[in-house]
């Protein structure tokens, strides 16, 4: 018999073995002495290579030493070895594997997560802090990572969300909240008792705008991959040269980047060729902590780079935004992706979140059509050949609803770029606010970046973050007054300072004027009762310095 948990050199290669045998592979990383570091990696029965991440393995009373302490196959380690996983990936993959496995490793490795009783016996050793603690604290990580091994979020805090992000070569940071006061009730007891959801406003979403060429989009896509990275990597140059977050040990359950641009080619997350390939994997498979919900079909996109070589090629690599290489999915792909977050839907018996979420979307009256239906069709019929009948708009709306329903954990950050895209401006409001109906039902929060003033009316300015370019700076304000609820047009001019002094409109009816030199037959030209009542009043001002 096999023995199941194999181990291997830093150099090495597995040995063919069967499913649901485990590889521990050695690391040089060195702890000022302690060498405690593995990789953990599992077949499972399909006989394919998953790799799970990075653990590390102390056992009490270990020396220093140039060499691992662990290089023999075993069952199950004694009780003088305890094991921590240094990245809340690798509990969210341990949680996705068979229960029978799952239990069988974090048993033979010693976890502490799964085990806590064992930290006592550890603690006082000089290479639990010295080591297995070095780019983790347990406070921040250990909730956290129980939550997502045992996938019971109900259990998990709420988390007070308000972190900056330093993008590298911008003067200061965006300072994301997502908070908004209290709102007093001052009904009288009989309105109390008569019922009625609570008033509040708006919250769990930031907005970042700014010109085309701002760093809107680049922003949400290096937040992506910090907020995805563990705190030790957060550290490493690979991203300190693009920027920092704050706090540094901030953790969150789950990272869901949306964007439906045919042109979006960031990287993703991952700082090694071999972490980009596993969460390319688990995209094909809907499972792991960072979801991409959009156009490009990122495993194919990385299926077609070349094996790096070298660390240094990985690491140059890992320091570019941008993919060299963007491949989009097919229709039939994009069908076959809807039906397969419906069915995860149905299986995790979140059908009525998708229902309310649904709500908003279907009282838009590009839906009459559907509105008595849809929702009926999505959890009983064949949601392929469903998806491929709607219009582009009702299949971004609806995938984009539809994966947040299924993905969106208590603790998740979602960071949408650019909601508009494709969308009349009434869907766009509904669409906005069925997001924030499923980030106020599962706790959780988003980052979105926009052209769009529909997006700023449905938010308070506290919530908005202006980026510009000033020389060489990139300047981050807030809006001058409220932008909840403010009329489209003051929006549009005041935010996002479009003025007609930079519209086309006028310059052709400053033509028109000058060519006509009349106003009755100027209105005459247009068939809906003549000029805007703007248009005119920027005519007759001519005619009148003209003359």
């Amino acid at each position: 018999m096999v023995t199941r948990i194999q181990v291997i050199s830093p150099n090495g290669t597995p040995a063919p073995s069967g499913p649901r045998t485990f590889y521990l592979t050695q690391d040089r990383w060195d702890d000022y002495g302690f060498k405690t570091q593995y990789h953990l990696s599992y077949i499972d029965s399909s006989s394919r290579m998953n790799h799970i991440g990075n653990v590390k393995i102390l056992q009490t009373n270990q020396p220093t030493s140039v060499s691992s302490v662990l290089n023999q196959p075993f069952e199950t380690l004694s009780e003088d070895f305890c094991s921590l996983g240094q990245s809340l990936d690798y509990y969210q993959r341990l949680a996705e594997m068979p229960e029978d496995d799952r239990d069988y490793i974090l048993s033979a490795l010693k976890d502490v997560v799964r085990d806590r009783a064992r930290l006592s016996r550890f603690q006082s050793e000089p290479g639990w802090t010295t080591s297995v603690l070095r780019e983790v604290v347990l406070g921040e990580f250990l909730p956290l990572a129980s939550t997502i091994l045992e996938q019971n979020y109900s259990e998990l805090p709420s988390l007070d969300a308000h972190f900056g992000f330093l993008m590298s070569g911008w003067s200061s940071s965006v300072e994301f909240a997502f908070d908004a006061p209290q709102v007093p009730d001052t009904r009288t007891w009989p309105e109390r008792t008569a019922g009625g959801p609570l008033a509040e406003l708006p919250r769990r979403i930031s907005v970042v705008i700014g010109r085309n060429g701002s760093g809107k989009s680049t922003l949400l896509a290096r937040l992506a991959r910090f907020a995805h990275a563990s705190r030790g990597d957060r550290l490493r140059p690979k991203l300190t040269q693009l920027g920092e977050l704050t706090p540094v040990g901030l953790g969150f359950s789950r990272v869901i980047t949306v964007s439906y641009s045919g042109f979006d080619n960031f990287q993703v997350p991952g700082l090694t060729q071999r972490e980009r390939r596993t969460i390319a994997a688990e995209l094909a498979r809907g499972t792991g902590r960072f979801i991409f919900c959009g156009l490009r079909d990122i495993g194919a996109e990385l299926d077609s780079e070349p094996n790096q070589q070298s660390e240094n090629a990985d690491s140059n690599a890992a320091l570019e935004d941008r993919q060299q290489t963007t491949i989009l999915k097919s229709a039939q792909t994009l069908s076959a992706e809807f039906a397969r977050i419906i069915d995860r839907i149905r299986s995790h018996q979140r059908g009525p979140l998708l229902g309310r979420a649904l709500q908003p979307i279907l009282a838009d009256p590009s839906f009459n059509d559907l509105r008595a239906t849809l929702y009926g069709q999505l959890m009983q019929g064949d949601c392929e050949q469903l998806f491929l009948g709607w219009s582009t708009g009702h299949k971004i709306v609806l995938h984009a609803i539809c994966s947040l329903v299924a993905y969106v954990e208590k603790q998740a950050l979602v960071l949408f770029d650019e909601p508009e895209t494709h969308l009349h401006p009434p869907l766009l409001a509904s669409l906005m606010h069925s997001l924030r109906k499923v980030l106020s039902e599962k706790d959780a929060y988003a980052v979105v970046a926009t052209h769009s003033p529909v997006v700023l009316q449905e938010t308070m300015a506290r919530h908005v973050h202006i980026i510009s370019r000033e020389g060489a700076q990139t300047v981050i304000q807030r809006p001058a007054a409220e932008t909840f609820g403010e009329n489209i047009g003051i929006l549009t001019s005041s935010v996002f300072n479009l003025t007609s002094e930079v519209t086309d409109f006028n310059e052709t009816l400053r033509r028109l004027a000058r060519q006509v030199q009349n106003l009755d037959d100027l209105e005459a030209l247009f068939d809906t009762g003549g000029l805007s009542l703007q248009a005119r009043a920027f005519v007759m001002s001519f005619l009148a310095s003209a003359g």
